[in-house]
């Protein structure tokens, strides 16, 4: 899972100021890099460990494609705050 973290950490990095001036295309990059942390997420379930539960138990809801979790993902930047 190093190597998937440290690739979305250096993408996120060149995304600035995303949740003070937001704007489609740094949107578009912060879903993708959410998307591709949630699919290196499933292939290290080793890594899981180091996660709270309630993290784990969205996690595994939002990769089952439960539709609540889904919804409440639909916008990264609501989600990460609330």
């Amino acid at each position: 899972m190093q190597q998937c973290l440290e690739y979305i950490c250096r993408e996120f990095e060149k995304v600035k100021d995303y949740l003070h001036y937001p704007s489609p295309a740094k949107e578009l990059i912060i879903n993708n890099l959410f998307e591709n942390f949630m699919k290196c997420f499933l292939e290290y379930p080793f890594e899981k460990k180091r996660y709270p539960k309630e993290f784990l138990e969205t996690a595994n809801l939002y990769n089952d494609g439960d539709v609540v979790t889904l919804k409440r993902f639909e916008d990264i930047g609501c989600a990460i705050c609330s």
